[in-house]
């Protein structure tokens, strides 16, 4: 599990989802060694990319998602302290 403080990334997502094409949405999560970069980019909005603080120590890993499946509502899922293993 690589564990990361749930407000940041929410915070992180938050501003980074601002700038996602409004089709697909997505926003890329790229884990480097000790951060974990967000970014978004549409042709209409520009580009956004923002990082938190993650104890990963692997190889570069890119996953794109769509927000929403992390949020019931407008509140996140998440508790103070979120992670993947």
């Amino acid at each position: 599990m690589i564990p990361v403080n749930a407000d940041e990334l929410n915070s992180a997502i938050l501003r980074v989802a601002q700038f996602a094409d409004e089709r697909s949405r997505a926003v890329r999560l790229k884990l480097e060694k000790g951060e974990l970069k967000l970014s978004a980019s549409s042709t209409e909005s520009g580009e956004s990319e923002d990082s938190i603080e993650a104890p990963y120590t692997g190889d570069p890993l890119t996953i794109a998602s769509t927000p929403h499946i992390w949020w019931t509502s407008s509140k996140p899922r998440a508790r103070a302290k979120c992670g993947w293993s």
